[in-house]
């Protein structure tokens, strides 16, 4: 059940959330704009990632008024979470706004795994499908910062379609 209210709280935001930021958006005119490159035809809201970032926001405050002990239990995990999530949020907002060459949004998620890796986000196990354990030892360090890289870049190559990359990212967060 507890879960469910985070879920329902962080869908409801982005839903009642995503409305705002579209108009916004096309208020002030951070839109994408129709090209060679580009498959919608006319002019789309860009800054939706904000919708998505209100809605994760709100289910991480549900959870700690619902469990006042999460910070206190995972105190640098919770703060090295948010701060690399706002960095990547932050780096999106600008990438819309003013296209960020490809070597700084690098930059910027390799500061936001290493973030992430400081902050107890490890993997230090691999599973294989016959039931066997490979530890990583020191090269877990290597592997945690370019898997989130890798996953990021999964997601941010999807952004091609309108509702694509949140599509993809909503089924694979109900799955996991």
């Amino acid at each position: 059940m507890f879960f469910l209210g985070l879920f329902f709280s962080a869908l409801g935001c982005s839903l009642l959330a995503t409305p705002v930021v579209r108009f916004i958006a096309l208020k002030r005119g951070y839109v994408d704009k129709p090209g060679a490159r580009k498959v919608h035809q006319r002019p789309i809201p860009t800054l939706g990632g904000l919708a998505i970032w209100a809605g994760i926001c709100t289910g991480l405050l549900s959870g700690l008024i619902m469990v006042p002990r999460l910070s206190e239990i995972f105190p640098d995990q919770l703060i090295g979470l948010g701060l690399a999530a706002f960095i990547i949020v932050l780096a999106g907002v600008f990438d819309d706004l003013y296209d960020l060459s490809a070597r700084l949004k690098l930059l910027i998620q390799a500061l936001a795994a290493v973030i992430l890796l400081s902050s107890g986000y490890e993997i230090n196990f691999l599973g294989g499908l016959n039931g066997g354990v490979l530890a990583l030892g020191v090269m877990s360090m290597v592997i945690t910062v370019v898997w989130i890289m890798g996953m990021m870049n999964a997601v941010n190559l999807l952004d091609g379609l309108d509702g694509l990359a949140g599509g993809v990212s909503a089924i694979s967060a109900g799955f996991l």
